[in-house]
């Protein structure tokens, strides 16, 4: 919502959603209007203010910093130093390894759910949603 009433998107929804108003005979009260350039003002200015891009990234940015920081995982993704531990030590390693994989998971979806997953060239360029998306690829593997 970028005002009270006036929603934006960088999709093409305009037929989904006329179809959505016919059906729900809003004809009279809405209206869609499909705008291809902006004639002044900076787009990245006005998509980081209404999807909150900054503070979305900031939380990628956390969320690297936490995986990186980790002394089980490391930051490829690779196990660490858990074919040198004893059989009991290395079942009760791998028992953490799979709740802190759980933990960081839950945390990622936390932050997806806020992604409004815009297209490339209106993200910032330091946009650091695909470096995680790799990470946790990476550690799902495990």
């Amino acid at each position: 919502m970028f005002q009270q009433s006036v929603y934006i998107s960088p999709y093409d929804i305009a037929r989904d959603f006329a179809e959505f108003i016919e059906s729900e005979h809003l004809n009279d009260v809405a209206y869609i209007l499909e705008v291809s350039r902006i004639s002044s003002g900076d787009i990245k200015i006005l998509v980081n203010k209404i999807w909150k891009l900054d503070r979305i990234n900031e939380e990628y940015l956390e969320f690297i910093e936490e995986m990186e920081g980790n002394d089980l995982i490391s930051f490829n993704g690779r196990i660490k130093k858990l074919h040198h531990q004893s059989p009991e030590n290395q079942a009760d390693k791998q028992e953490e390894i799979k709740n802190l994989i759980r933990k960081m998971y839950e945390k990622y979806l936390e932050i997806l759910m806020k992604d409004p997953f815009l297209p490339y060239e209106l993200l910032p360029d330091n946009w650091s949603g695909r470096r995680v998306r790799n990470i946790i690829r990476e550690i799902m593997k495990i």
